[in-house]
C-alpha cells in the first residue's frame, strides 16, 4: 500500500460504507482508495479499471464495492474489511467486471 493514498488526480464520488466505517473514493486517475472514518487512516487503493472510476457505492452489507468507469464497465469488489489496517493484508478483490454497456458509467447505487 505504501506509505499513503497518493491521491493525484480530482476525487469524482465518494461514499460510507453502511456502517460508517470506511469511506470509498473514486478519482479520474482510475484507482479507488479507501479510509478509515474513525481514524481518518488510508486503508487501500483498488486498482484495475482502466479509465477514471466516476462513482462507488457499498453493497447493503459493507463487504462488496461497485465503482463505475468511463471505460464502460462496472466491476464487484469483495471487501475484506477485517484487514484494514493490517501491514501487506489485501483489502479488496475484484470478483467481476460487467462489460458490453456501451456507454460511460456515470452512476452506481445499489
Amino acid at each position: 500500500m505504501g506509505d499513503g493514498p497518493d491521491v493525484s488526480a480530482d476525487v469524482v464520488s465518494m461514499m460510507f460504507s453502511p456502517d460508517a466505517n470506511f469511506i470509498a473514493v473514486g478519482s479520474i486517475d482510475t484507482v479507488i482508495r479507501v479510509w478509515g472514518v474513525m481514524t481518518g487512516t488510508f486503508v487501500a487503493r483498488l486498482r484495475g479499471h482502466r479509465a477514471s472510476a466516476c462513482s462507488v457505492a457499498f453493497t447493503p452489507d459493507g463487504k462488496g464495492l461497485v465503482p463505475g468507469s468511463i471505460h464502460q464497465t462496472f466491476r464487484l469488489w469483495e471487501l475484506n474489511t477485517a484487514a484494514a489496517g493490517e501491514a501487506d493484508a489485501q483489502f479488496g478483490e475484484c470478483l467481476l467486471e460487467f462489460t458490453g454497456n456501451g456507454h460511460w458509467v456515470h452512476s452506481v447505487a445499489i
